[in-house]
């Protein structure tokens, strides 16, 4: 009989004992708890948000309200709609949306000023799936797509104005820039205000 063979029963049998012994007092109590354990429920507490810039600062809204991101779209402003939350009409392959200033439907920032031509050119819109509608949001630019924990979340600053404050939700760090995530219900809300 090889020296090879030998070893190779010998560690059969260690293996065989050790797999074979008893149990340390509680050790099966214990994996039957930790197993039995309830599972915390991570969708709750981790979300996707599409960070974008719109009027210069960084901000965000949960991804799954997200249907499309178009570029240089053409863009019809409204008679008699020379200022507030309605930008006019953007045409995205064909489709028109209506299209919002995000500040001016949240208040939140300094709304940019519309332009008078009659016809121009948007860089980018977000087209967002809300209160049964699909509309336009004119950005500036697409950051990314981040996950976010509830813990990461911060409380909204008190510098905001109470208005402002109602249309975020709280603010993330990413990249080393504040994004305020933005209250989708107050969205809502005035998008549903603004059609009535």
């Amino acid at each position: 009989m090889s020296n090879t063979s030998k070893a190779a029963r010998d560690s059969a049998g260690a293996i065989d004992r050790l797999l074979n012994r008893e149990p340390p007092p509680g050790y099966i109590a214990e994996w039957t708890a930790h197993i039995g354990a309830p599972v915390a429920d991570t969708r709750r507490t981790l979300q996707q948000v599409m960070i974008f810039k719109v009027s210069g600062e960084h901000k965000a809204l949960p991804a799954h309200l997200l249907h499309e991101v178009a570029e240089d779209c053409p863009f019809h402003t409204l008679p008699n709609r020379s200022a507030g939350a309605l930008k006019g009409l953007v045409n995205v392959r064909g489709s028109l949306q209506t299209c919002f200033s995000l500040d001016a439907l949240l208040r939140t920032g300094s709304a940019a000023t519309q332009s008078a031509e009659p016809v121009r050119v948007v860089r980018r819109v977000l087209l967002v799936d809300l209160a049964a509608h699909r509309i336009a949001l004119e950005i500036d630019d697409v950051c990314a797509v981040a996950r976010v924990h509830e813990h990461e979340m911060r409380p909204v600053p008190a510098t905001l104005t109470k208005a402002e404050a109602q249309g975020v939700r709280g603010m993330i760090q990413w990249n080393e820039h504040n994004v305020a995530v933005l209250n989708e219900d107050a969205l809502v809300n005035a998008i549903r205000e603004y059609f009535r």
